[in-house]
C-alpha cells in the first residue's frame, strides 16, 4: 500500500503542473511581470525590479501554507467531492478571464463554487442529463443529499484559506512597490501603485470513491481498507489586486489584512452556528461575498476620502521608490522622500540632479526631507553617470 500512495503522490505531482488553472495562473502572472517592466521603461526609462518577482511568488510563496493547510484537513477529516473541486477550477479560471485578480479570493470562489453545486444539485440541465454520456451524469448532477455536512467543511476550509490569504497580503503585499505615473485631472501628475500578486497554494486532498478511475482508468487508486481513494494536488489561486493613491501603501494593506481577518472571525462563529441552525451555510456563503464587497468597497472608500499623496513637491524632487541593491536604497531613500538639493545644488528635475551629482566624480551627497518633515543628509559613492545609477524612481513636474 506504501508503494501505491508513493507512485500516486509522485504522478499527482507532475499533474499538479498541467493542471489548466495552474496553467492559466501562471500565464496571468507572466503577462503581469511583462507590463509591469514594460510600464517601468516607458514611465521611469529603467527596470526597478529586474527578475519577474512575480513568478517566484507564484510557485513559492504558498507552498508552506498549502502543506499546512493540507495537514489540518487530513487530520480533521474533511470531506471535499470531485465535483465541487472541478466547479472551484472552472469558477476561478472564469473569475480570473473576466474580472482579473480582483475577485481571485477565497471569499468569492469557495462561497460562488458552493452556491453553484447547491444550485445544479436541484436544478440540474435536463438537457444535458438526456445528451450526456451516462458516466457523465454523476458529473452533471452531484448529489446534494451531504451537501449540509460538506459544507461546513468548505466554509472552514475557505476560512483558513482567508487567513493564509491576509497572511500573504501583509508578507508579500508591500514587498515590490512598482510605481506608475497618473494625470490628477487638475494639471498636474502623481504617483500611485497597483499592487497585484497571485499565488499558487497547492492543496493534498483524498477523494473517496471511483468516480475519477470511470472516466480516467490511469488514473491512480489506492486503498486503504475497503475503500478506495485518489489522491489530488490541487492548486488554488489566492490574488490580490489593489490601487492606492492616497494612502501609504503598506497602510493600506495593513487596513485590508485587519478587515479580512476580522471577517474571518466573524465568519467562524456564522459557520459555528450554522452547525445548529439548518440552511444557515447557504446563507453564510452569499454573506461571505457580501462581506468580500464591503472591504473591496471600504478601501475605495478611504482613497477617495483623501487627495493624492504622491504628487509633484515644490521643494524639490519627490522620491517614489528606490531600486533594489542601488545607492538609492543603501542611503535609506524611501517612498514620499524629497530631494532638496544634491551637492550643495538645488534641485526640481532629474536633469538638475543629474548635473548636480556630476560636480562630484566620488560622491554624492543630498539633503533630504522625509515624508515626516524631518530633514537630513545622506551621501554615497556614485559609480555610473546617470540618476538611475543611483536608482532614485521620482516624479518630476512636467511644464
Amino acid at each position: 500500500m506504501v508503494g501505491e500512495i508513493a507512485i500516486t503522490f509522485l504522478v499527482n505531482i507532475l499533474k499538479f503542473f498541467i493542471q489548466p488553472v495552474f496553467l492559466i495562473g501562471l500565464f496571468t502572472v507572466y503577462l503581469i511581470g511583462s507590463k509591469r517592466i514594460k510600464t517601468e521603461r516607458k514611465t521611469f526609462r529603467t527596470t526597478i525590479f529586474q527578475q519577474l518577482f512575480e513568478l517566484k511568488e507564484y510557485f513559492l510563496a504558498a507552498i508552506i501554507p498549502g502543506i499546512l493547510l493540507s495537514i489540518l484537513s487530513f487530520g480533521i477529516g474533511m470531506p471535499l467531492t470531485i465535483h465541487w473541486l472541478v466547479l472551484l477550477q472552472v469558477v476561478t479560471i472564469l473569475l480570473l478571464v473576466l474580472f482579473g485578480l480582483r475577485f481571485i479570493h477565497p471569499l468569492f470562489t469557495f462561497s460562488l463554487t458552493s452556491l453553484l453545486v447547491f444550485v445544479l444539485g436541484f436544478y440540474p440541465n435536463e438537457w444535458l442529463l438526456a445528451h450526456s454520456p451516462s458516466v457523465l451524469k454523476e458529473w452533471l448532477m452531484p448529489d446534494t443529499s451531504y451537501f449540509s455536512e460538506m459544507s461546513l467543511t468548505i466554509s472552514i476550509l475557505m476560512l483558513l484559506a482567508l487567513f493564509i490569504h491576509a497572511y500573504l497580503m501583509n508578507q508579500y503585499g508591500g514587498k515590490y512597490l512598482a510605481p506608475s505615473i497618473r494625470d490628477t485631472g487638475r494639471g498636474k501628475i502623481a504617483g500611485f501603485f497597483k499592487i497585484k500578486h497571485l499565488w499558487c497554494m497547492p492543496l493534498f486532498i483524498l477523494i473517496p470513491g471511483d468516480l475519477i478511475p470511470s472516466l480516467f482508468s490511469w488514473w491512480p487508486v489506492f486503498s486503504i481498507g475497503q475503500t478506495k481513494f485518489t489522491f489530488l494536488i490541487v492548486p488554488i489561486l489566492l490574488g490580490m489586486r489593489i490601487q492606492v493613491q492616497a494612502q501609504w501603501p503598506k497602510k493600506a494593506i495593513a487596513n485590508l489584512v485587519k478587515e479580512y481577518q476580522f471577517v474571518g472571525v466573524i465568519g467562524l462563529c456564522l459557520v459555528l452556528l450554522s452547525y445548529y441552525v439548518p440552511y444557515l451555510y447557504l446563507i453564510n456563503f452569499g454573506l461571505f461575498i457580501i462581506a468580500g464587497f464591503i472591504v473591496m468597497y471600504r478601501h475605495r472608500l478611504r482613497e477617495q476620502k483623501q487627495s493624492f499623496l504622491f504628487g509633484i513637491s515644490p521643494l524639490g524632487l519627490r522620491v517614489l521608490g528606490a531600486k533594489p541593491n542601488t545607492p538609492a536604497e543603501k542611503m535609506g531613500l524611501q517612498l514620499g522622500d524629497t530631494i532638496i538639493s544634491c551637492n550643495g545644488i538645488s534641485i526640481k528635475t532629474v536633469n538638475e540632479l543629474y548635473e548636480a551629482y556630476l560636480t562630484n566624480s566620488t560622491f554624492c551627497k543630498l539633503r533630504v526631507q522625509t515624508a515626516d518633515g524631518e530633514f537630513k543628509m545622506v551621501q554615497t559613492a556614485i559609480f555610473a553617470e546617470s540618476p538611475h545609477g543611483l536608482g532614485i524612481i521620482s516624479i518630476e513636474d512636467q511644464n
